[in-house]
């Protein structure tokens, strides 16, 4: 019997062990994953585990005062086999193709293009050339609004942390954090002065053309949408396929804030789809609904008129 593909998860924010759990579920994976806080920490578990252990899957800014390519080199030292894989920040650094190409690792930076990140994972724990599958085309499938499954759950004492982010950063009359389905789950900020509700079901038609425009321009794409109102500015950003985040100025404010809140906001719904993980981006196709067969509907229709005639029959 194969073992199971043995992983190390390295971040000292604690988001890649959360991402990689997500996309072993989704993908339908069983993996022994280690989970440890920083480079020190995965080059002495690497020592422990010499020579059993598949992939590494290290933060950029791996800890320790030590960033990822550095992390990497020391990795291969103790194992030549090991496959490693390097998630960067918006704000980490950029690497040149030729450096790309000639690092012992692969190395990816949010955004983070799901289908692609999802077949650089399988290829990592099938043993197989992950940077064979950077260059394969990506395969968008359109997906109708009544087949796009479940809403995935979110940790929302985490994403109350991070709206509060927003408002802090962004200094907003409110913020909030609503499913596809115009459900309001964090509201920060003031909101008695509109109905927030109300306010939701309607922007949410920015996620759904988000979600119904995947098969165009990409199954991993953001939305940024700006209304510009006399009386109240508002942004919206997507979060994932499912969720999306509402960010609110007084009139006439709002254009001004479109910089910040491109920067600020949109680090703020990655760390909410970090949150989420891979199913953030995930829609799964509901089961086909089987008809009831004409012969059952007819005989409940028949048992319920043949109750109702027998209780409106007075007895003699």
């Amino acid at each position: 019997m194969a073992s199971l593909p043995r992983i190390i998860t390295v971040d000292p924010s604690g988001n890649i062990k959360q991402q990689i759990s997500a996309a072993t579920d989704l993908m339908d994976r069983y993996v022994a994953q280690i989970d440890v806080p920083s480079a020190n920490f995965a080059l002495e578990e690497m020592e422990i585990q010499k020579g059993n252990i598949n992939v590494v899957i290290a933060a950029w800014e791996a800890g320790d005062g030590m960033q990822g390519w550095e992390l990497a080199g020391k990795l291969r030292q103790i194992d030549e086999s090991v496959r490693i894989l390097l998630l960067g920040d918006y704000d980490d650094t950029e690497l040149d193709s030729e450096m790309l190409d000639e690092s012992p690792f692969i190395y990816l930076k949010r955004p983070f293009n799901i289908p692609q990140f999802i077949r650089v994972l399988e290829a990592a724990l099938d043993g197989k050339d992950m940077r064979a599958t950077l260059s394969e085309p990506i395969k968008a499938v359109a997906v109708q609004e009544n087949d796009w499954g479940a809403i995935p759950a979110l940790d929302v004492a985490k994403a109350e942390a991070i709206m509060q982010g927003v408002v802090i950063d962004l200094n907003p009359l409110s913020a909030l954090l609503c499913t596809r389905n115009g459900e309001v789950l964090v509201a920060r900020g003031t909101t008695d002065y509109l109905n927030i509700d109300e306010l939701s079901l309607y922007v949410r038609k920015s996620i759904i053309s988000n979600i119904e425009l995947r098969d165009i321009i990409g199954s991993s794409a953001q939305a940024l949408v700006f209304y510009d109102g006399d009386e109240y500015d508002i942004f919206v950003l997507s979060v994932g396929m499912h969720h999306f985040m509402t960010i609110i100025f007084p009139g006439k404010d709002g254009s001004r804030q479109l910089g910040a809140v491109s920067r600020f906001g949109r680090r703020h719904a990655e760390d909410l789809i970090g949150l989420l993980g891979v199913n953030a981006w995930a829609i799964q196709r509901a089961a086909p609904t089987e008809e009831p067969k004409p012969d059952v509907v007819r005989k409940s229709a028949a048992v319920r008129l043949t109750r109702q005639e027998t209780e409106a029959v007075p007895e003699l």
